[in-house]
């Protein structure tokens, strides 16, 4: 299919294109309301898949007293106990916009205005009942703002990501310990969200709508767009960016100690596997700190005949990668064993 739309022309359209896929219809809930100018139009070239079937969706949509700076209001609840890496659910965006469009506000209010008229009545009622934490922007927008989450589209290291927003996703609350996590699928234009520590059944879910690995003060600044101040319990205990501090120096102390001429491979491995039994006895699985001890466990184990600690640390750093990415860790994996030692690594893919 190919649409050429001047390159001044903003242009609108609802994904999937067509209305069903091998006699299976579209639900109101799988469509995506997309604006974008004649420069994105490459991704109308990508018409995606339906949502694959997968196991029953492990939450509900209720009323929390949790106010961690937004107030109190819905929240999603898991229904039963989940591991590190079990999927949650998969949603198509309800609002996806490839462009920063028209600095006008008003403009920009009316074209999000032409989406949302687009959107059978439920789906436009429940989309009215999401948080609007930015109301000086508009009923449209200022919801918009106030629900949305960054995607990326294209896979190269230039790509800026783009705002999108659903109905599922805007019911999970922040948190700068969050216990999921999301990342884009591409070929079925979906968000996928996985538990990224163990969670137990009837807890709230929370994702972290800035960089959770950051220091108070910057994650502030990260979710002043949101428009809320945040008072989880990570921003309400004064140690808590010293222990992210000591997570982040104890990332990189293995990768530092590797580097010397004849490293002492079982003070590394000893020491990696003291962090991570300290990062799930605090709850901290959602830190970068706690993966990268996976899997520097888990090379350096198997490379040097230790294959059950290996393995174990690599199917776990396998279940987090493919959380935050989507895609399998095996390659890597096996790049950096080769590089190490030669080594075949024993890994069990998602």
């Amino acid at each position: 299919m190919s649409i050429d739309y001047p390159d001044e022309k903003i242009a609108m359209t609802t994904l999937p294109l067509r209305p069903s896929f091998d006699d299976v219809p579209v639900g109101a809930d799988e469509l995506s309301q997309c604006l974008f100018s004649a420069e994105q139009q490459w991704f109308l070239s990508s018409i995606p898949d339906p949502l694959p079937e997968f196991q029953p969706n492990h939450y509900r949509i209720d009323s929390t007293s949790v106010d961690h700076g937004r107030g109190t209001g819905m929240g999603m609840f898991a229904t039963c106990d989940m591991e590190i890496g079990d999927f949650v659910f998969a949603e198509n965006p309800l609002v996806f916009v490839l462009d920063s469009l028209d600095p006008d506000q008003d403009k920009h209010e009316r074209l999000l205005g032409a989406c949302v008229s687009r959107m059978d009545e439920p789906t436009r009622e429940a989309f009215f009942e999401l948080h609007n934490g930015r109301q000086e922007l508009g009923e449209i927008m200022g919801r918009i703002k106030s629900n949305e989450f960054p995607i990326v589209v294209q896979e190269d290291e230039e790509s800026e990501p783009f705002p999108a927003m659903s109905l599922k996703i805007a019911r999970i609350n922040h948190n700068c310990n969050p216990n999921v996590i999301y990342h884009f699928d591409k070929p079925s234009f979906s968000i996928r969200v996985h538990a990224i520590r163990p969670i137990s059944s009837g807890e709230q879910l929370f994702r972290s709508y800035c960089n959770h690995h950051l220091p108070r003060s910057e994650r502030h600044l990260g979710l002043k767009p949101y428009g809320f101040t945040c008072t989880c319990p990570a921003c309400s205990d004064p140690e808590w960016d010293d222990d992210l501090s000591k997570l982040e120096d104890g990332l990189y102390q293995p990768t530092t100690q590797f580097e010397i001429e004849n490293p002492d491979i079982d003070t590394i491995i000893s020491e990696s596997m003291q962090w991570i039994k300290t990062i799930e006895e605090v709850g901290l699985q959602s830190h970068r700190a706690y993966y990268g001890h996976l899997l520097t466990v888990g090379i350096m184990a198997q490379t040097f005949g230790l294959k059950e600690t290996g393995r174990a640390c690599l199917n776990m750093a396998q279940k987090i990668y493919f959380a935050n990415v989507g895609s399998d860790l095996a390659d890597l994996i096996e790049e950096s064993a080769r590089e190490a030692g030669n080594i075949k690594m024993d890994i069990i893919t998602t």
